[in-house]
């Protein structure tokens, strides 16, 4: 049941995608977004063949597609959208993240069998979530793309994060985060949870935006590692490509990512973050 569900999950997420090959190409689609970028197209269906490369009875092909939806994924979330993508840019981030969800389920299951029914709730929520961001993500590009392309490029300034002086939503983020502190294991049910939370937020109060962005990436540069080391140990022939990317790009991601979170809600100090142990 499981991997009939997976099958499925990935059909649509790859047909998705690559659709999205044919816009950039074609100059055709119904939406009627302000995201016009050719290169932000492309750049995005390009995932659409990473996925449609899997095979999750092949744990090397996951591995290979997860590595290439965390790169596409750090990508967008470190660059600047081109002018009038910058919703565009939510959208296909917190798509990519549920794509990657849907990989991590594959792999936790099959190491982890004592949870294997919170991995299959993981995977059943990615697919609804890819089926409702789909929409989002049509919604956002333009129906005909500029002549001219700039793409995911220009690399974010590196300035501090603002800090968040909404003492509610201070107070909120500490008392959901809290509980993670400490976490080990694989089964990071929580903490897809509490990302879901964070990116369907309709309003985030002033000066908080990067303080929220911060704590959905920081959630998912830990998935990254779990999934990674799981992949470690089940891909004993490719092993050496997921720990180098995890002590290599993951580890310092990780570190920026929390020390700018502490930046943003100064209230997490004493708050541990989760861990990336399997």
């Amino acid at each position: 049941m499981f991997a009939r569900r997976l099958m499925v999950v990935f059909a649509v997420i790859a047909a998705f995608t690559l659709s999205f090959a044919s816009l950039s190409a074609n100059a055709q689609s119904a939406s009627a977004g302000t995201c016009a970028d050719p290169g932000y197209i492309t750049a995005f269906a390009s995932t659409g063949t990473a996925m449609k490369a899997v095979d999750f009875t092949n744990t090397s092909t996951v591995g290979s597609s997860l590595l290439a939806l965390i790169k596409a994924r750090s990508q967008f979330e470190d660059t600047v959208p081109p002018v009038g993508c910058e919703a565009a840019k939510t959208a296909v981030v917190a798509f990519l993240s549920a794509e990657e969800d849907s990989l991590y389920a594959v792999v936790a299951v099959k190491a982890d069998t004592a949870n294997a029914a919170d991995y299959t709730k993981i995977a059943n929520g990615a697919a609804a979530r890819i089926q409702k961001l789909a929409t989002a993500v049509t919604s956002a590009f333009a129906s005909a793309p500029a002549a001219a392309s700039t793409g995911p490029v220009a690399t974010a300034a590196a300035a501090p994060p603002q800090v968040c002086s909404d003492a509610a939503l201070s107070a909120q983020v500490k008392s959901d985060t809290s509980p993670l502190s400490g976490m080990t294991g694989t089964d990071l049910a929580p903490v897809i949870a509490l990302r879901y939370k964070y990116e369907d937020m309709t309003s985030v109060p002033t000066g908080c935006s990067d303080g929220v962005t911060l704590l959905i990436q920081s959630f998912m540069v830990v998935e990254d590692q779990i999934s990674l080391s799981l992949l470690a140990q089940a891909d004993t022939a490719n092993a050496s490509s997921y720990t180098d990317f995890i002590t290599n790009t993951l580890a310092p991601r990780a570190s920026a990512l929390g020390k700018n979170a502490l930046i943003a809600f100064p209230s997490l100090a004493a708050t541990a973050a989760p861990t990336a142990s399997s």
